[in-house]
């Protein structure tokens, strides 16, 4: 029986995931601020992050927009601009008035 091969297409998601995160953690660092109890666990948390995935977090930021756009078409989101491109959502336009002939 032969032993099971990683999935690289599902940790190649899963890094993108992981780069995702991190970008949300830094972002609440700076809410939180570094030295209060919650920032110091944010750090620990980034630093642990870091340790392990820092070396693919480039190359992962690259895949980032194609991933949001999977996740959207999962959960059946719509943008507002694809809402607007497909003619949905928003007022009516009205026509210009046409000028009447004399």
């Amino acid at each position: 029986m032969s032993t099971p091969q990683p999935n690289e297409g599902a940790q190649a998601q899963a890094q993108v995931s992981i780069t995702m995160a991190m970008d949300l953690l830094e972002k609440a660092l700076i809410a939180y601020g570094s030295e209060s109890k919650e920032g110091g666990e944010i750090l620990k948390s980034l630093s642990g992050l870091q340790r392990i995935f820092g070396a693919q977090r480039k190359e992962s930021e690259g895949m980032i927009p194609a991933e949001l756009r999977a996740l959207i078409e999962q959960t059946g989101t719509k943008s507002p601009e694809s809402m607007a491109a497909m003619g949905a959502g928003g007022a009516p336009q009205q026509a210009a008035p046409q000028q009447m002939a004399a």
